[in-house]
């Protein structure tokens, strides 16, 4: 009876469910203990980003020439060179302030003594491009032509004779000889503001005035009444600067893109478009 009792018992602990000893649930164990689990990828750490080629930034002064002839220059440089460049239309002294922080790389400018402080000063290097050249004409009765340009205007600002002006480089080109002869001309001249110098020569004589006026006009003019007063001088010249930037002390990184722009804009292809403004030309020196 005893041994009745016995069997009976362990049948019904093998038949019980979740009993550690049953071979179904045995089996099944031992599949699960040897899959490999899976892994999700490992979002902790970010990924690395393609690294991107940063542009060379030029800077080009607002008073070079119309609003669109620097931009054709940038232009045929990059298409030419295939070199990106990131045109900034500045004026210069903004230009040279953002130069000295490296927040541009290069700078081509109508301001010779912005650009020679700025070479000198250890933060860049500099090359002249290319030059505008002016002529001084007034009404023919009254004036012989001067020996230097300045004398001719300190015999105008003494005189108190009416002179035109318009913007750009020829109004810094006046404007830098007035302060060297210390005359006020707002205060001493009837100066009157045109728009350029085509305009001034229209009006020479219909004022009877004397004008600071493109070489280039000058020489084109066919009108009569008016002449040359004076034509020659280092004053009458602007001379427009390529300046890049001397990484040691500017953190620029393009100085070799910096001395390509300069070459460039000496070469056949930039002198094609800077003779065709009819403005400038390109630099003998």
């Amino acid at each position: 009876m005893l041994k009745r009792l016995t069997a009976l018992f362990l049948a019904l602990a093998l038949a019980l469910p979740g009993c550690a000893n049953a071979p179904g649930k045995t089996e099944a164990l031992a599949q699960e203990s040897t899959e490999t689990p899976q892994r999700l990828p490992d979002t902790s750490r970010a990924q690395p980003l393609p690294e991107v080629k940063e542009r060379t930034r030029l800077a080009i002064a607002s008073s070079i020439g119309d609003e669109n002839f620097a931009r054709r220059l940038a232009s045929a440089f990059s298409e030419e060179k295939a070199v990106d460049l990131d045109f900034l239309d500045l004026e210069a002294e903004e230009a040279f302030e953002k130069a000295r922080e490296g927040a541009v790389d290069i700078v081509l400018t109508n301001q010779p003594k912005l650009a020679d402080d700025f070479v000198a000063a250890g933060y860049g290097f500099g090359r002249e491009v290319f030059t505008r050249r002016f002529a001084l004409c007034g009404p023919e009765s009254g004036f012989e032509n001067a020996e230097s340009v300045v004398e001719a205007f300190a015999w105008i600002g003494e005189s108190n004779l009416a002179f035109l002006s318009y913007p750009g480089d020829a109004l810094q080109v006046e404007n830098a000889i007035w302060q060297k002869l210390q005359i006020k001309p707002d205060e001493v001249l009837g100066r009157a503001i045109v728009g350029e110098s085509s305009e001034a020569l229209g009006e020479i004589v219909k004022k009877d005035a004397f004008a600071l006026v493109d070489w280039n006009d000058w020489q084109e003019w066919s009108g009569t009444g008016v002449r040359l007063a004076c034509g020659k001088g280092d004053e009458l010249y602007v001379r427009c600067q390529v300046v890049w930037l001397n990484p040691e002390k500017a953190n620029a990184k393009f100085l070799e893109e910096g001395r390509m722009v300069a070459e460039w804009l000496q070469g056949r292809a930039a002198g094609e478009l800077i003779r065709a403004s009819g403005v400038y030309d390109i630099s003998e020196q």
